[in-house]
């Protein structure tokens, strides 16, 4: 079986996929009060579209600030609780602003933490690195931050900034009728700040860090290869989740592992808990984008380790890093474990996993497989003002601290405050 769908074939699953999704949005709207300032009923707002024009990657933020009626509250270092509202509004708000933006125009970081520190309420979105996104209005960008502020109770301008080259971009949104979501509404204040808004830490990290006084609390997590001792009959279903066909390949051991081929593509499952895969690059592809946009070549790498690293990652999920053009014209995703919203420092390299794409064509790629999870014990990790005390003395004043699990091959990974490189 090839991992190659037909056009015909993506066509009938997202027709398929909208109808779904209408049909559950009209049993949602008619079974609950949540989504009505959402949908604007009664007070003849502007309504949502069925049909979702904005793409994002699936890729969710690690941390979530918002300013709502009660006060401030930061959620990082809890993946669930960031995930849970997200899902419940997060997630739809940040789509509709994109349909509804304007053309971005280019912005400050001045204009950023005017943004927070006078706007009524406000959402701000961190992705940790740069994401892909495309409006309905044709506007194509990226980002690792997105700011939503309100006015009058419904959302008013979009803020942007790009990870890679430092700027700030800003959208105005127009009359939205869109409001901050009832649940996100309802979260209790905890006095989350930023680092601009701190006296002690506005010259010792970058403003749009989150800080707390309290120290981050993170657990200590099991490492192990979940590939480590299979025979040939193991492995197997390994094969089969990339698309290979049983019956037509050959099989031979080599030093580090085995190797498989089908015709000229071939795949090796080494006892590292490595596998490497390496296809033609030229004819006919065994994994195929849409098309060579970037959100289009991270659909494909993500349903790669979907399929191969199902059930095999334990509490562990993945993280895009970003997208790398090389001098040949491939492009290369980077991707990372993430724990509990906390990236994985894996090995060597860091990464675990890298996919090279030749236009649409994934013609080669390596995902180190590793299944983690969480033990009652707590990872000793200094608040920030500490950590950024400790950067300073080491000249590193300025710079991003970002939390980071080390995997070292021990067994064991303990989360601790690294120095983030520009990009």
């Amino acid at each position: 079986m090839r991992g190659k769908l037909t056009r015909r074939q993506i066509d009938r699953i997202e027709n398929i996929l909208i109808a779904v999704l209408a049909c559950s949005a009209m049993f949602l709207v008619g079974q609950t009060n949540v989504f009505q300032a959402f949908m604007g009923q009664g007070t003849g707002q502007e309504t949502y579209r069925a049909v979702q024009t904005t793409e994002l990657p699936d890729q969710k933020p690690v941390a979530v600030t918002v300013k709502n009626d009660l006060g401030r509250c930061g959620l990082r270092c809890d993946q669930a609780s960031v995930d849970r509202i997200y899902d419940q509004g997060l997630r739809d708000l940040l789509f509709h602003t994109l349909d509804r933006m304007e053309k971005p125009k280019k912005s400050s970081q001045e204009a950023w933490q005017q943004a927070i520190t006078q706007n009524e309420n406000w959402v701000c979105y961190d992705y940790l690195y740069n994401i892909p996104f495309g409006s309905a209005s044709g506007e194509e960008g990226r980002a690792r931050l997105f700011l939503i502020t309100f006015r009058n109770g419904q959302a008013d301008a979009l803020y942007g900034m790009d990870q890679e080259s430092g700027e700030y971009w800003t959208s105005h949104v127009g009359t939205s009728g869109l409001a901050m979501p009832a649940p996100v509404q309802a979260l209790a204040p905890n006095q989350a700040r930023f680092a601009f808004e701190t006296e002690e830490l506005s010259d010792l990290l970058p403003g749009y860090m989150l800080v707390d006084s309290q120290a981050p609390s993170c657990r200590v997590y099991t490492s192990s290869n979940p590939l480590a001792g299979l025979d040939q009959t193991g492995i197997l279903p390994v094969l089969e989740s990339a698309g290979f066909n049983l019956q037509a390949v050959s099989i031979y051991e080599s030093a580090d592992g085995t190797v498989v081929r089908e015709g000229s593509d071939t795949i090796r499952i080494q006892q590292d808990g490595s596998v490497i895969y390496h296809g033609s690059e030229s004819g006919e592809a065994r994994y195929e984008a849409a098309s060579p946009k970037e959100l289009d070549l991270r659909k494909q790498a993500e349903g790669v380790l979907a399929l191969l690293t199902a059930e095999r990652t334990g509490q562990a999920s993945f993280l895009c890093q970003g997208a790398e053009e090389q001098s040949d014209g491939t492009v290369i995703l980077t991707y990372s474990y993430l724990l509990d919203g906390v990236r994985v420092s894996l090995g060597e390299h860091g990464w675990a996993a890298r996919f090279r794409f030749q236009g649409e064509a994934l013609v080669s790629f390596e995902i180190i497989f590793r299944q983690y999870e969480s033990t009652e014990t707590p990872c000793a990790v200094p608040p920030e003002r500490q950590a950024a005390a400790a950067a300073e003395v080491q000249g590193q004043m300025g710079k991003e601290l970002q939390l980071c699990h080390r995997d070292d091959g021990s067994g064991l990974t303990r989360a601790l405050w690294t120095v983030r490189e520009a990009g």
